[in-house]
């Protein structure tokens, strides 16, 4: 990947980038750097490197490589639904998503079989219901609809009530909104259950063995073969686990009368929220509602500062932990923000930033440091020697 800012802002991530159903760069080497929200593919950030266009054999490696992502993903969805239970296939569905034939068909038969076998196991486990939810997407035709069961299973979820307000604001119910906002604000925590999210996508992915071409393919981008089932896993959950979000961030921003709640429903997301996207979601609704120069903008941007420091020395780390690592540490800890913190912690970090520490200077820093391209891959990214 090259030198790459290791610290993104995911307050100022646009929707595609945070909750869409972007699941398309699951062909191998592309998911891995589409990961860099996620705990688990923190490691990869630094490992993965592709220095130049590759030549027509590197190529067809690669073709070959997303061939048998295909036929795994396949796999795993057939191995799940023959006897995983309801979360692992609600999981499972959204690897047919990966794959190019399946999500381009809007009525796939396959998903749509698979999702009604996790709605018949799911009872009243709230999980499996969003894992649902988020796979099956807004137009999704079971009933009863997983995101309605969702709510009613976790009412004092902030998360439930917030996706409820997307949904009126889709079908153009202000009044449902605004009441869904309420409830958003009041509930006591803010919860999209990642740890459980990747432990069923990971449950699923290893009940099957992972190709050798796949595994070669994972090797090429600085992941171990023993960390790839990890790190692919992370990557179908971020492309397909996380609901839309734009619409929350819309709302609050253009209905004025909402503004208490928002900041209230933010503030539930920042300090109580369970993964670091949750949390700077939760920054960008504030920062497009307070007042530029007040003491409550000075301490937002504040903690903007040292969720950079943090993401700055978490890319430092990365080389040091690898997916596996870093999923028994999100399993250990049951939340991505307390996962992060404790691996600083662990290294002798600082979770706050010394005064006058500025993210843009150090990344400048850093890049000084760096030791200069080998003449050798220069030469072989020449047009001309290729």
């Amino acid at each position: 990947m090259g030198e790459q800012n290791l610290a993104p802002d995911f307050g100022h991530m646009p929707r595609a980038a945070v909750a869409g159903q972007d699941g398309a760069a699951m062909a191998t080497g592309t998911i891995m750097r589409k990961l860099g929200l996620l705990l688990l593919t923190l490691p990869l950030m630094a490992a993965a490197t592709t220095p130049c266009p590759t030549p027509e054999r590197d190529r067809e490696e690669r073709a070959a490589a997303a061939a048998a992502m295909d036929d795994y993903a396949l796999a795993v969805a057939a191995q799940a639904a023959s006897g995983g239970n309801a979360r692992e296939i609600a999981a499972a569905s959204a690897w047919l998503g990966t794959i190019e034939r399946v999500r381009h068909d809007v009525d796939s038969p396959e998903v749509a079989a698979m999702q009604r076998r996790a709605a018949e196991l799911a009872g009243t486990d709230a999980v499996a219901w969003y894992l649902l939810a988020t796979a099956c997407g807004p137009q999704c035709p079971l009933r009863p609809a997983p995101s309605e069961r969702w709510l009613a299973l976790d009412g004092d979820n902030a998360a439930a009530w917030a996706d409820e307000l997307v949904r009126a604001t889709a079908a153009g119910d202000e009044g449902r909104a605004r009441a869904a906002l309420a409830r958003a604000a009041g509930a006591p925590r803010f919860d999209w259950y990642w740890s459980e999210s990747i432990a069923a996508s990971l449950a699923a992915a290893r009940a099957v063995p992972m190709p050798a071409a796949v595994l070669r393919e994972a090797e090429r981008d600085g992941v171990p073969a023993a960390d790839a089932t990890a790190a692919y896993a992370a990557g179908v959950s971020m492309a397909y686990g996380l609901p839309a979000t734009a619409p929350l961030i819309e709302a609050c921003a253009t209905h004025p009368s909402w503004r208490d709640d928002c900041l209230r429903l933010a503030e539930t997301m920042e300090s109580r929220g369970d993964t670091v996207l949750a949390r700077g979601l939760a920054r960008a609704i504030a920062r497009r509602l307070l007042v530029p120069g007040s003491p409550e903008s000075a301490a937002l941007a504040e903690r903007d500062r040292r969720h950079h420091w943090q993401m700055f020395h978490l890319g430092l780390l990365a080389e040091a932990e690898g997916p596996s690592r870093a999923l028994a540490r999100l399993q250990a800890d049951g939340s991505e923000p307390a996962a992060l913190e404790a691996q600083l912690r662990e290294a002798g970090i600082a979770l706050d930033p010394p005064p006058g520490w500025d993210a843009e200077q150090a990344g400048a820093e850093r890049s000084k440091r760096l030791p200069p391209p080998d003449p050798a891959v220069l030469e072989a990214c020449e047009p001309s020697k290729r």
